[in-house]
């Protein structure tokens, strides 16, 4: 055992290298400097076969991401594949015309390349498809169109992986591939192949498509894979190349974490995994394969500071389903690392693979990243109970995106989904982000099982009274993963009839699918579901309202501060309304950008204002929707106009709370 070749295949985004390939590879070339680690990143040819905007499509939301991992089970199932071509054109359509600007835009794009497709692509197409599939002269509609560019983009795919199997068959002892991205089809399909040309090819997959009880039954069906790596590669991928070097064959059935065709029948939900207890004992991730591959071209750095997550008790999430426990980076360590991997590849811009952030230390982790006197941008995925000086902290070290984990604005709801955040939590980290302009792209969850009619309206209420202050959230219908609590608790939910999810069909036979585990899930609800539509219209008022102010250089609520005066501008039944907060009122309205409690609140100001007083303007501001409230917590909710403005003020009230606590 001597080479190895780590690849990644489509769907891995194109925006950057593979973080789990860039990871064991450098934990290999730690381990053993006998073994030569090759790693491909063939993602990247085959985005500039298929065209940038065409992956981009497949691979950058929508329902076509979720699913662009079909396209490559038809060259299994051939019968299968005029189906799974009408069905991936249908969910690609919205997303390709908007990759292209317009569906002129598209049509004319997309009749320039299927005018000039190869005589190779040509020819592999009618050995499995229509004679007609991919002559553009008898498409006239859209969707006929957007089939055969989905046909053309199926065969590419297929070409380049042939092309991929030929070049390394032979030529290392083990292959391995990661699933995360939707790369299981595209997995399979290379490992067919190149088992049929290189028999001797040791196969591994890995990654969250082989997972839990998916990994018994994909190794069960496509006896072409020889070993399944479940939860963390490093150390069961070590031991593996390790015991087929030594031929103990018997060794890998015992070692945690590998899944083999004899051991799967015995763990039918998938092996015990073997972690790294202390991330600080990782290398740094090689991703040199990959920078060759680019040159100087734009692309952003992958840094894992953390696996698992400390919560991990969201109902809908099956993130954690590849971990046991939450394991974190020290922040010296982290900020060694983020230094290292900026200057090494002349990179300032990276996202954080963590599935939320460290619980404590916030400030730390964000000084660590601060005082490597680097212009660094990145991307984070939070929770909602971040305090706005944490958030300011972040943002002075870079934060410049976020996914954060709102996914309700309906108290209950939340509850129900088990997040463990409040809607006074989800309005502040929202205003937050709005006022220092840090660009979100954070999620609301509809059609979750036994929602109630209340929890929709209060959605609703909670849009057009509060929160179409800030940036507009992204609406995510519920999916139902394998492995996330939901799936886990089944019988305690209102679901039955959970089967692989319904699209699979029209890409896999039926006597497959029921020996098949796989990731997304269909399900039938026990009841009468309840109707989001309201709230997706609401969605689409907060996304107009706010383009309206936006071209004005304005949000819808702000405030400005005078000083000895508050000018707060906000919206009332559709009119646009101002309160003038003098003295007094003004210091009360400004304390409570930050949730105060009402306990808090009389501490501070019942000296000089009297309780009725409070109470009156309080309630004032909660009648005008200018204030939130929740049990005995409240929340300014208007906006500054300016980040210079909300840098200053969140820092002076950070101030002012560490003085009133000093003894």
């Amino acid at each position: 055992m001597k080479k190895i070749c780590l690849i990644a295949l489509p769907w891995q985004l194109a925006s950057g290298p593979s973080p789990a390939v860039g990871a064991l590879a450098s934990f290999l070339r730690h381990k053993n400097r006998q073994i030569r680690v090759d790693c491909r990143h063939d993602h990247l040819e085959i985005a500039s076969r298929i065209g940038k905007p065409c992956y981009r499509a497949l691979t950058v939301g929508g329902a076509i991401s979720r699913y662009s991992d079909i396209l490559c089970f038809p060259f299994f199932y051939p019968k299968k594949a005029e189906t799974c071509v009408k069905r991936a054109a249908r969910l690609a359509e919205p997303l390709m015309v908007a990759q292209f600007g317009s569906e002129d835009e598209f049509r004319s794009e997309a009749g320039r390349q299927l005018n000039n497709i190869p005589q190779e692509e040509l020819a592999r197409a009618h050995e499995i498809l229509p004679t007609q599939a991919l002559d553009p002269k008898s498409a006239h509609s859209l969707s006929e169109i957007m089939e055969m560019v989905i046909w053309s983009i199926m065969v590419r795919v297929d070409l380049c992986i042939g092309n991929i199997a030929r070049e390394i068959a032979g030529k290392y002892d083990l292959v391995g591939l990661t699933t995360s991205y939707n790369q299981l089809s595209t997995s399979l399909l290379l490992c067919e192949k190149l088992k049929r040309i290189s028999p001797a090819t040791v196969t591994v997959l890995g990654g969250a498509l082989v997972s839990g009880r998916l990994g018994p039954s994909i190794i069960n069906e496509y006896r072409f894979i020889d070993f399944i790596v479940q939860g963390e590669g490093e150390y069961p991928l070590d031991a593996l190349v390790g015991h087929l070097a030594a031929k103990d064959f018997e060794a890998i059935e015992r070692t945690d974490g590998i899944l083999t065709p004899e051991n799967a029948l015995d763990h039918k939900d998938g092996v015990e995994l073997w972690q790294v207890a202390d991330p600080d004992e990782l290398p740094f991730p090689d991703y040199d394969d990959y920078a060759e591959c680019v040159g100087e071209g734009d692309w952003t750095l992958p840094i894992e500071g953390s696996r698992g997550c400390w919560w991990d008790r969201c109902r809908f999430c099956n993130l954690n389903s590849q971990w046991e426990g939450y394991r974190t980076k020290s922040n010296r360590r982290l900020a060694a690392e983020v230094e290292y991997l900026c200057t090494r590849y002349r990179k300032s811009a990276f996202i954080f693979l963590d599935n939320v952030h460290s619980p404590k230390g916030i400030q730390g982790f964000a000084k660590g990243l601060k005082d490597t006197d680097m212009d660094l941008l990145f991307f984070y995925e939070l929770r909602a109970d971040l305090s706005p000086y944490e958030i300011l902290a972040l943002y002075e070290a870079g934060l410049d995106f976020v996914q954060v984990g709102i996914e309700g604005l309906s108290r209950s709801f939340l509850k129900r989904i088990r997040k463990g955040t409040k809607v006074i939590q989800n309005l502040q980290i929202m205003k937050t982000l709005c006022e220092l302009e840090i660009k979100s792209r954070s999620n609301l969850i509809t059609d979750y099982p036994r929602s109630t009619r209340d929890e929709v309206e209060e959605t609703c209420r909670t849009i057009r009274r509060y929160a179409y202050a800030y940036d507009p959230l992204n609406l995510g219908r519920y999916h139902y993963y394998s492995g996330s609590p939901i799936d886990r608790e089944r019988d305690n939910h209102p679901v039955a009839n959970v089967r692989n999810d319904d699209v699979y069909k029209d890409a896999i036979p039926g006597a497959v699918l029921e020996r098949v585990e796989l990731l997304f899930k269909s399900y039938d609800p026990v009841g009468e579901p309840v109707s989001w539509s309201p709230v997706a219209g609401a969605i689409e008022w907060w996304e107009k309202l706010q383009g309206y102010y936006a071209a004005k250089g304005q949000r819808p609520m702000q405030y400005r501060d005078f000083r000895a005066l508050l000018i707060v501008d906000y919206l009332r039944s559709g009119k646009r309304c101002r309160l003038q907060l003098p003295d007094t009122e003004r210091e009360l309205y400004l304390y409570c950008t930050k949730i105060r409690s009402k306990k808090k609140i009389m501490e501070r100001f019942s000296a000089r204002m009297g309780e009725r007083e409070i109470n009156a303007c309080l309630e004032k501001w909660i009648s005008e929707c200018i204030l939130y409230r929740e049990g005995e917590k409240f929340l300014s909710l208007a906006p500054t106009i300016n980040p210079r403005f909300a840098v200053r003020r969140i820092r002076r009230m950070a101030y002012e709370d560490d003085e009133a606590k000093a003894p």
